[in-house]
């Protein structure tokens, strides 16, 4: 399983600030944090990609079945949002400004607000839980 998480520079480009891969048998039961906030979270701004307005009010959660079809390519794009994605079934290609990462079913994505996009040749569904953020405005 892979566990990657974005981040967001100063200009407001997107990029990969952790990929980890757990491997190896499973021999004993464990657990593993994927995503912690203890309140609304602050949302980076700016962000490349167009908005998208999906993001539930902030601290609020929603979670979402999303299957894109084979040969589906979702435009660069950020929300105000905390995702955490899961890939249930299929595979996709998620994509920041500077890097793409191919993944399988189980591999975890946790987006902050980057820019992000998403492109499949074989189709796949995705499970998205989103917090809803606060939007910093640029200094």
């Amino acid at each position: 399983m892979k566990h990657v998480v974005t981040g967001i520079a100063e200009d407001g480009s997107s990029f990969l600030e952790s990929v980890t891969v757990y491997d190896g048998p499973v021999t004993e039961s464990a657990s593993t944090g994927v995503y912690e906030h203890s309140s609304a979270p602050d949302i980076t701004r700016p962000a490349t990609g167009i908005h998208l307005d999906l993001a539930p009010d902030p601290g609020s959660v929603s979670w979402r079945l999303v299957e894109f079809w084979p040969g589906r390519d979702i435009p660069f794009h950020h929300t105000d949002s905390v995702d955490v994605t899961v890939v249930a079934h299929g595979t996709v290609d998620f994509a920041v400004d500077s890097e793409t990462i191919g993944l399988d079913v189980g591999d975890v994505v946790v987006v902050n607000g980057a820019g992000h996009s998403w492109k499949t040749e074989s189709g796949c569904r995705l499970l998205v839980g989103m917090v809803g953020g606060r939007a910093e405005p640029p200094e």
